[in-house]
């Protein structure tokens, strides 16, 4: 048996924090969970995960003919069909949004 230094045991709790949320690599947010959600509950539990582990993050809204929604626009939640989205690390991708009100948990609401 091969002696473990320490410092290794530190990284395994930290990398598996970063993989949980999605990260392909260490400290970039890549929304891999995201991206294979199938049901309502699990992007609504995913979305929050991703705000909760992956910010700052920056989101765009768009409705099915890909265009612009700002938030501003009271019926948002019901026109919005994907986002664009980037957490931690920059890496930027489009999710198609299952139940508009999920978005809002990306927002802290």
């Amino acid at each position: 048996m091969v002696p473990v230094k320490r410092s290794s045991l530190l990284v395994a709790p930290l990398l598996a924090s970063q993989l949980a949320s999605g990260c392909v690599e260490p400290g970039v947010c890549a929304g891999t969970d995201l991206l294979q959600v199938q049901t309502v509950d699990e992007e609504s539990d995913e979305m929050r995960r991703f705000r909760a582990e992956c910010s700052p993050i920056s989101l765009r809204i768009f409705d099915a003919s890909d265009r612009a929604i700002p938030f501003s626009d009271a019926q948002w939640m019901a026109k919005v069909h994907h986002i664009d989205l980037s957490g931690r690390g920059g890496r930027r991708f489009r999710h198609t949004v299952l139940d508009g009100k999920n978005v809002g948990h990306l927002m802290g609401e």
